[in-house]
């Protein structure tokens, strides 16, 4: 029997996105996602597999998260190869329990976790520097700021002390002359 294929109005109602939003995500996706999901489906249809609406669930949520769709793909493709990816161990569904029936962890599932923790905190070393980095670019983009509004408070003093207490700066002192003589 065939696998269900579901037409875009479907897949937009099972993950709540606009019809743009979908078609983004199908284009920026595409390598990770059927065939028929980029419009080879039946008449130029694009029609999408479960395994698509996974894909696109995912992609959804780690978009979410504040990812760039760059960033995104790449993910997506360790999660789909089965690599550690930022630090959480991906589910391998045929892989029977490792913990011992005493209720001790086996080692093999201790040493995962060492290296899951290793990732975790590999990843937040990552995450802090680049903190470090961007609070050090803000740091000196508020320094040329202050020079610049500090030379503008200079420019508006100057200003200020050219304008006349009678009249404020650039005004005549007498009469307009010209041909309307009204003026």
């Amino acid at each position: 029997m065939s696998e269900e294929l579901l037409k875009p109005a479907e897949v937009c109602k099972r993950l709540d996105l606009a019809p743009s939003t979908l078609r983004i995500y199908s284009a920026k996706f595409r390598e990770l996602l059927s065939g028929a999901a980029s419009g080879a489906g039946v008449g130029g249809h694009r029609l999408y597999s479960s395994r698509d609406v996974l894909v696109l669930s995912r992609a959804k949520e780690l978009l979410g998260q504040g990812l760039t769709y760059d960033q995104t793909l790449a993910e997506l493709k360790l999660a789909m190869a089965g690599v550690k990816a930022r630090g959480k161990a991906e589910a391998k569904p045929a892989e029977a329990p490792r913990e011992a029936t005493s209720g001790v962890l086996s080692p093999d599932v201790v040493v995962d976790m060492i290296e899951t923790l290793k990732a975790a905190v590999g990843n937040a070393d990552k995450a802090l520097q680049a903190s470090r980095d961007l609070l050090e670019l803000e740091g000196r983009r508020i320094e040329r700021l202050e020079a610049r509004m500090e030379a503008l408070e200079a420019k508006v003093g100057e200003l200020l002390e050219n304008v006349s207490p009678e009249g404020g700066a650039g005004r005549r002192k007498e009469p307009r002359r010209g041909w309307w003589p009204w003026r």
